[in-house]
C-alpha cells in the first residue's frame, strides 16, 4: 500500500502507461467487435449509432418547433426533473422496441417503478453532459453544485467535529475517512438520504451502521444521469428516503468506444489525473457496455489555503490561540514518574513510593529557548516555572505553532461497470449490471508528540537523573529524518445484479433479479511508538542512541531540532488496524403494465415483493508494545460480529387518467393521479442486558527497558485484554410494520402549464445500537436541574439521579411526510422561456435522539421521556437514554427561470436563473422546545443563487455558472477552556467556570464562486475541454472550523482549479 502511494513512477505510470493501455485494449477489442457487429446488423435499418443521433437530431428539431404546442418537454437544465415523459411517449417506445429485432430497451425512472414515468414525484435530473458543464472531476465537487446538497461529508471534512451530519453507530460513527464523501439532501443527514444504483440499494460505507454510501466508489465514466427525488420515495424503495433519493443510472446500449482522459491542476496542490474509457458491443440478441475508470488525487497543502498558523487572535479576537504549551522543540521537560510500564510527566508519587503525596519542587518544567540546538546546553540555559494545568499557557513555554501539512489524502481509484442484456427468446431476456470499485488513500497525520523518558547518560541531558521530555519532531518531519505518521485505507466495492424481464402478455412483464453489494474498508495506523518490543527489528539500536553518552549518536530531545542524529526514523510503526465491513443482499419482483382504458387511456399498474438483508461488522486492534488490545465493536455491543436489518415488502402502484386530452375544455387540459403504497416489515435482533465478558492476560515475563539501568528487566507486565459479550446473553427482536402511503397528482389547466402535488410519508427504523445493548442499566448522578414542573412551582435540584442505559428497545421507527408542489410553464407567446417554482415540506416526525443533550434544558422535562417522577409529581430522577424526538421540520422554496434562443450567427445561447431558498429548519425534541438551526454552520444555506449561461455554436461551446452563498453565523467557532474563564480571556470571561456550553460564534460573510468551461470538436471522434473552478480564485470568508481557517463544507479547499479534458470517440459505421 505505501509503496503504491509513494513510489514516484506511480504518477508516470498512471498518465502514460495507464491510458495507452486501456486505449489499445480498447482499440483491439471495439474494432473486433465493431466488425462483427457490422457484419451481423447489414440489413437493420435505423439501429447504429449515426441513425440515432440523426433520429434524436429531427426530434429536437421538431421539438423546438412545437415546443409551446408539447407540455411534456423537458430542458437539460439541472433542475428539469426526466419524469414528464407522457404515457402516450411510452407507448410509442413501447412498439418501437417490438418492431425491433433487438430487445426492449428498459427505461429506467426515479420514483416510480410503474411502466410510464410519474410526473408527481419532485424528480430533478442531471445528464452526464450536465455534470461535465459543471467542470467537476469528481461527484463530490459536481454535488456541490446541487442546490439540495449539504456537503457536510467530504474528505475533507474528515477531521471535523460537528460538520451537521450525523455520523454516529455502535461502533463509536465514521470519523477520520478521508475516502468518504456522502449525499446530504436538504441537511437532514446522510444516513436519511437513499442512494441508489440503477434503482437498487448500494452497500455503505464498511463498516458503517447506518449505511452510508460512499459516492466517491461510483465512477463519473460510468454515469449517464443523476436523478435526485426530494419528496421521500419510501413508497417505492422502502425506508432510509427521509430526505430524498439519488439514483446513479449508469450506462447501458452503448455502441462504440470512448477513451477519456484529464489533467487537473490545483490551486492549493489538490491536482487529479483521471483516465477512463467506455465501449459497448451488440450481438442478434444482447449488447454490452463495460467502463473502466482509474484517477489518482494530491491532498490539499494546507499552507496554500492561508494555513499558516494556529494562533488567530489578530483577526478573530483573543481566544482564538490554538498554539500547543504542552509539546515543544525545543523539548518540554519534567520530571519522570517513576514507572517503566507507564512512563510519563511527575504529578505524584504513586509509582515512587505507592502513595498520592506530591513532592512541589518537582511540579516544574524547563524549555530551551528557541534557538538553542541543545548540544551541551546546561540547566541555566533553560526557561522555566510552574507546571501549570492543562489548559494553562506558562510564561516560560514557546507555544508550538506547527499546522498539519495536508488536508484530505494521497488517493488512487479504480472502477469498472457492466451493464449487459441478452434475449434468450422473444420477450424473455435476461440481464447483468455489476460495479467495482477499489480505492487506496494515504493521509499523513498531524505533526505529533513524543512522550519519551530520557535517561541521565543521554549526551544532551543536563540534570543528571532520567527526565521526561514533550517533544514536538516538526522539523525532522520536514527534513525526512522522521517520517511522518499516517494512515492509510483501502476500501473496496462489489456490486452485481442478475434479473430476468418476461413479456408475457401484450404490455404485461414479469421482473426478477437479485443484487448483492458489499464494501469492505481496511484501516491501518501507523504512528510514534513510546516503546518498542524487545526483540523487534532496531530496538537495540533504538535504546542504544537514547541511553548513548556520545553527542553525535544520542538522540536529542532538547533542542530545537537542527542537531539531530540520522537514526531518528526509528519512531515510526504501526499502532492499530480496524476492519470494516457493510454488506446488502436484496431479491424482489414485479408485476406491471396496462389494464384497461379508462376515459381515453390506458391505466398502469405494478405489483411486487422484496426482501433485503443488511449486515455490517466493525473490528479493532491496537498493540503499543507491552499494551495489546482488541475489540469486536457488535460481538461486545450487540451480541454478535455481524448484526443484521432485515426488510421485507410488499408494493402497488397505479397511473390513473382522471381526464384526458379528449376532455379538454374550460376546467383544463388532463388530470392525472399517481396511488401508491409498500407494506414494510422491518427486524432486527440484539442484546438486551447480559454484561460483557472481559478476556484480560497478565504477562509477568514481558521485558520492559529500564530507563535508570538503561538494560532490560522484567519488571514490566503485560497486558493482553479482549472484550465479548458475556456466554447466555439474552437476544431480543425488534419487529415492525407499516404502510408507506403515496399520493401524486398531476394537472395541466392549459398546454403549456402543469402543476403536480404530492404527498409520501417515508419510514426509518432504530439502528440496533439504539435498541440493544449487552450494558445493564446503572445508576449516576447529574448537578444543578431547574424542574418547572415540580408540584410546588419551580424548584433547583443541586443534586440528580439518572438511570444510565446505553438502549432502548421500546424506541418506534421515524416517520417522515414531504408535502410537493410544483408549477411549471413554458409560455407559447415566448418560446424559449420556461419558469418553474416548487415546494418541498418534511416533517421528521419521532427522529431518535439521546437525553443526555436536554439534561439542563428545562423544557425537556414536561417528557416522561427524560424526567421520572413519583405519584405526586415530585422530579426523582433522569433517563439516560435514546427515545424518539417530537419533529425535525425542513421547508424549501425553489425558482427556476430559462430563456433559450438562437440565430445562424450567434449559435445557441441558454440562460438559467435558479434561487433556492431554505423557509425553515429546525429541531424539535419535545413540545415547545425549538432548536433553529437556520442560517448556522451546521445547516444548509439559508438560500442559494445560481446563474448559468451556454453557448453552443458549430464546433465550440461555452459555460460560466456562478453561485452565491449568503453569510452565516458558525455558533460553535471556539469552545473556552477552563483556564481562558479563570483568566478572564476576552468574551470567555462571560461565561461559568463550569458552563459546559461555553461556545463563542462567528459571523461568516457571502461568497461568490464562478465556474466556466469550454469545447471545441474537432470532428465526431475528437473534442478537448477546458474548465476552470473559482476561477477567480475567491477564498473562503475567515472563519474557524475545528482549527481550519476555512469551511470546508460550504468552500472548495481545492481552491482555484483548472483542468484540460481530451476525448477520443469510435462509432460504429
Amino acid at each position: 500500500m505505501q509503496d503504491r502511494l509513494t513510489q514516484s513512477t506511480k504518477p508516470q505510470l498512471l498518465r502514460f502507461g495507464i491510458p495507452a493501455v486501456l486505449a489499445i485494449v480498447g482499440l483491439v477489442f471495439s474494432a473486433g467487435t465493431l466488425t462483427a457487429q457490422e457484419e451481423d446488423t447489414s440489413t437493420e435499418v435505423a439501429t447504429d449509432q449515426s441513425d440515432v443521433e440523426e433520429a434524436e437530431e429531427i426530434a429536437s428539431e421538431d421539438e423546438a418547433q412545437n415546443e409551446s404546442e408539447d407540455g411534456d418537454a423537458d430542458s437539460e437544465s439541472e433542475e428539469v426533473a426526466t419524469d414528464e415523459a407522457s404515457d402516450e411517449d411510452a407507448s410509442e417506445v413501447a412498439e418501437a422496441a417490438e418492431a425491433d429485432d433487438g430487445p426492449m430497451e428498459t427505461l429506467e425512472v426515479t420514483g416510480t417503478r410503474l411502466p410510464v414515468a410519474d410526473p408527481t414525484a419532485l424528480v430533478h435530473s442531471y445528464t452526464a453532459e450536465d455534470i461535465a458543464l459543471t467542470g467537476a472531476s469528481t461527484l463530490d465537487d459536481f454535488f456541490r453544485t446541487v442546490p439540495w446538497q449539504f456537503n457536510s461529508t467530504n474528505p475533507q471534512t474528515a477531521n471535523m467535529f460537528r460538520t451537521g451530519d450525523d455520523l454516529a453507530g455502535d461502533s463509536g460513527g465514521i470519523y477520520g475517512a478521508y475516502d468518504l464523501a456522502s449525499i446530504n439532501l436538504q441537511g437532514l443527514g446522510s444516513s436519511n438520504t437513499l442512494v441508489l444504483l440503477n434503482g437498487r440499494r448500494v452497500a455503505g460505507y464498511g463498516g458503517s451502521e447506518r449505511d452510508i454510501v460512499n459516492i466517491l466508489g461510483i465512477p463519473m465514466e460510468a454515469i449517464e444521469r443523476v436523478e435526485i427525488q426530494l419528496d421521500g420515495g419510501s413508497a417505492v424503495y422502502g425506508s432510509d428516503a427521509i430526505s430524498g433519493v439519488v439514483n446513479f443510472i449508469t450506462k447501458k446500449n452503448y455502441r462504440g468506444m470512448t477513451l477519456d482522459v484529464k489533467d487537473e491542476r490545483s490551486g492549493t496542490g489538490s491536482d487529479l489525473f483521471n483516465a477512463g474509457m467506455t465501449f459497448g458491443l451488440t450481438w442478434g440478441r444482447g449488447n454490452a457496455t463495460v467502463t473502466f475508470s482509474q484517477n489518482e488525487q494530491e491532498p490539499i497543502l494546507n499552507a496554500k489555503t492561508g494555513y499558516t498558523t494556529r494562533d488567530y487572535r489578530d483577526t478573530m479576537g483573543p481566544e482564538f490561540d490554538y498554539r500547543n504549551y504542552n509539546v515543544g522543540q525545543p523539548g518540554i521537560v519534567r520530571h519522570w514518574n517513576c514507572s517503566n510500564v507507564f512512563p510519563g510527566p511527575y504529578s505524584s508519587n504513586w509509582y515512587c513510593d505507592g502513595t498520592f503525596t506530591t513532592d512541589e519542587e518537582k511540579l516544574v518544567s524547563w524549555q530551551l529557548p528557541p534557538d538553542h540546538n541543545g548540544v551541551g546546553a546546561d540547566i541555566s540555559d533553560f526557561n522555566s516555572g510552574p507546571v501549570g494545568g492543562f489548559w494553562s499557557q506558562p510564561e516560560h513555554i514557546n507555544p508550538y505553532d506547527r499546522i498539519p501539512r495536508e488536508n484530505g489524502a494521497h488517493t488512487g481509484r479504480d472502477g469498472a461497470t457492466i451493464n449487459l442484456q441478452h434475449e434468450i427468446f422473444q420477450g424473455f431476456k435476461v440481464f447483468v449490471d455489476g460495479l467495482y470499485s477499489k480505492s487506496y488513500s494515504k493521509q499523513v497525520n498531524q505533526l505529533p508528540f513524543i512522550s519519551i523518558v530520557v535517561p541521565a547518560s543521554n549526551a544532551h541531558n543536563p540534570f543528571d537523573v532520567p527526565m521526561h521530555v514533550s517533544y514536538a519532531p516538526g522539523l525532522e518531519q520536514e527534513n525526512g529524518l522522521l517520517p511522518s505518521p499516517y494512515s492509510d485505507i483501502i476500501t473496496e466495492n462489489n456490486t452485481a445484479t442478475v434479473g430476468f424481464e418476461w413479456n408475457f402478455r401484450s404490455q404485461q412483464t414479469l421482473e426478477a433479479y437479485i443484487r448483492e453489494s458489499r464494501t469492505e474498508t481496511n484501516r491501518r495506523n501507523f504512528s510514534v511508538s513510546l516503546r518498542k518490543e524487545r526483540y523487534a527489528d532496531g530496538t537495540e539500536e533504538f535504546y542504544r542512541r537514547l541511553a548513548s553518552p556520545d553527542p553525535e549518536e544520542a538522540f536529542n530531545f532538547f533542542g530545537n531540532g537542527t542537531q539531530q542524529t540520522n537514526s531518528f526514523g526509528n519512531f515510526l510503526g504501526e499502532s492499530s488496524k480496524s476492519i470494516g465491513l457493510n454488506q446488502t443482499t436484496e431479491y424482489g419482483f414485479n408485476i406491471k403494465g396496462f389494464l384497461f382504458e379508462f376515459r381515453g387511456d390506458e391505466i398502469s399498474y405494478v405489483i411486487g415483493h422484496t426482501r433485503r438483508v443488511r449486515r455490517y461488522e466493525n473490528r479493532f486492534a491496537v498493540s503499543t508494545g507491552v499494551f495489546n488490545y482488541e475489540f469486536d465493536y457488535n460481538a461486545v455491543w450487540n451480541g454478535t460480529s455481524q448484526p443484521a436489518y432485515r426488510n421485507e415488502s410488499y408494493f402497488g402502484e397505479v397511473w390513473i387518467p382522471i381526464m384526458t386530452e379528449q376532455h379538454a375544455g374550460w376546467w383544463g387540459q388532463s388530470v392525472h393521479l399517481t396511488l401508491k403504497n409498500i407494506r414494510s416489515m422491518d427486524s432486527s435482533w440484539g442484546a438486551v442486558g447480559g454484561g460483557i465478558d472481559v478476556d484480560f492476560e497478565i504477562e509477568t515475563e514481558v521485558e520492559v527497558w529500564d530507563v535508570e539501568s538503561t538494560d532490560w528487566n522484567n519488571e514490566g507486565i503485560g497486558y493482553n485484554i479482549g472484550y465479548d459479550a458475556a456466554e447466555d446473553v439474552p437476544m431480543e427482536q425488534y419487529k415492525e410494520s407499516d404502510d408507506v402511503p403515496n399520493v401524486g397528482v398531476v394537472y395541466y389547466p392549459r398546454t403549456d402549464m402543469r402543476i403536480t402535488a404530492n404527498y409520501s410519508r417515508t419510514i426509518q427504523q432504530p439502528l440496533i445500537s439504539e435498541l440493544f445493548d449487552t450494558y445493564e442499566d446503572f445508576e449516576w448522578q447529574t448537578y444543578d436541574i431547574l424542574d418547572l414542573y415540580d408540584p410546588d412551582g419551580p424548584t433547583f435540584h443541586e443534586i440528580v439521579p439518572y438511570r444510565y442505559s446505553y438502549a432502548n428497545p421500546d424506541l418506534e421507527a421515524s416517520v417522515g411526510e414531504s408535502h410537493s408542489l410544483r408549477v411549471k410553464w413554458w409560455p407559447q407567446f415566448l418560446s424559449g422561456l420556461e419558469m418553474e417554482v416548487s415546494y418541498v415540506s418534511t416533517s421528521f416526525k419521532g427522529q431518535i435522539e439521546h437525553t443526555a443533550s436536554y439534561f439542563r434544558e428545562p423544557l425537556s422535562l414536561q417528557s416522561d421521556a427524560i424526567a421520572v417522577r413519583n405519584e405526586r409529581g415530585d422530579l426523582i430522577a433522569l433517563n439516560f437514554d435514546y427515545f424518539n424526538a417530537e419533529v425535525r421540520q425542513s421547508t424549501t422554496v425553489d425558482t427556476h427561470f430559462l430563456y433559450r434562443f438562437g440565430t445562424q450567427r450567434l449559435g445557441t445561447l441558454e440562460t438559467r436563473l435558479h434561487y433556492h431558498r431554505k423557509l425553515e429548519d429546525y429541531n424539535e425534541p419535545f413540545p415547545g422546545l425549538v432548536f433553529s438551526s437556520l442560517g448556522t454552520a451546521i445547516s444548509p444555506d439559508r438560500y442559494r443563487t445560481t446563474v448559468q449561461m451556454f453557448w453552443d455554436r458549430n464546433r465550440m461551446s461555452a459555460s460560466m455558472i456562478a453561485r452565491y452563498t449568503p453569510g452565516y453565523l458558525n455558533e460553535f467557532a471556539h469552545y473556552c477552556s477552563i483556564q481562558q474563564k479563570l483568566n478572564q480571556v476576552g468574551r470567555c470571561a462571560d461565561f461559568a467556570l463550569f458552563d459546559f456550553t461555553s461556545w463563542l460564534a462567528l459571523e461568516v460573510a457571502s461568497l461568490t464562486v464562478v465556474d466556466a468551461t469550454f469545447k471545441y470538436r474537432f470532428d465526431n471522434n475528437f473534442e478537448v475541454q477546458l474548465s476552470g473552478l473559482n476561477v477567480f480564485d475567491r477564498f473562503s470568508p475567515l472563519t474557524v472550523r475545528s482549527g481550519l481557517p476555512y469551511d470546508p463544507s460550504r468552500w472548495n479547499g481545492r481552491g482555484q482549479i483548472f483542468s484540460l479534458s481530451v476525448r477520443y470517440m469510435m462509432h460504429q459505421q
